[in-house]
């Protein structure tokens, strides 16, 4: 298996370069001589979410719900999908269907702080996306997030450390890109 991680690697590469269309197109044979391989269906269901055709993601990625419902990689995707194209509804539902196995997952906690959000429920908004932070604390997105809720719910002071954490990692990233 070591052998082949660095093949691996260059592939991924390869398709991240790819157009999201084009990259889709490109993994279809594969799913089509193997339907229940989850992988290459997550991968062309994210393909879809990434080049706006919804209707596509969304039944791509609901199968694998349905393929792998204790995945917390194919929930973060559907939840993604169903928060992209604005139904909060579905993904309402969605957050209440998340299985154990998503607790170590800071995406799914991100979407539950979302819903708590939307419903009114700050407070538990906050602790959801606190333990974004606690599960991911270098993605600037989630210290955003709760920075602004933090502010919102009074707490000036420490939303906006979380706003400052989150331009230094933003400067950070970009600093990388540019070197």
């Amino acid at each position: 298996r070591q052998k082949h991680e660095p093949l691996v690697m260059r592939a991924r590469y390869l398709f991240e370069m790819v157009d999201p269309q084009v990259a889709s197109s490109l993994l279809q044979p594969a799913l089509d001589i193997d339907p229940k391989d989850l992988k290459t269906r997550l991968a062309i269901g994210l393909y879809y979410l990434e080049a706006d055709q919804m209707k596509e993601a969304r039944a791509q990625l609901f199968r694998c719900v349905q393929q792998a419902p204790d995945d917390p990689s194919v929930w973060e995707a559907w939840c993604s999908c169903l928060h992209k194209a604005r139904d909060m509804f579905a993904l309402e539902r969605a957050v209440g269907q998340l299985p154990a196995s998503a607790d170590a997952s800071a995406v799914c906690w991100k979407f539950r702080g979302l819903v708590a959000e939307q419903k009114g429920k700050l407070d538990k908004a906050v602790l959801a996306l606190q333990r974004c932070v606690e599960l991911e604390p270098s993605e600037p997105e989630f210290h955003h997030r709760l920075g602004q809720l933090l502010v919102r719910t009074a707490q000036t002071a420490p939303g906006q450390q979380h706003l400052t954490r989150n331009q230094e990692l933003q400067n950070a990233r970009e600093a990388l890109r540019e070197a």
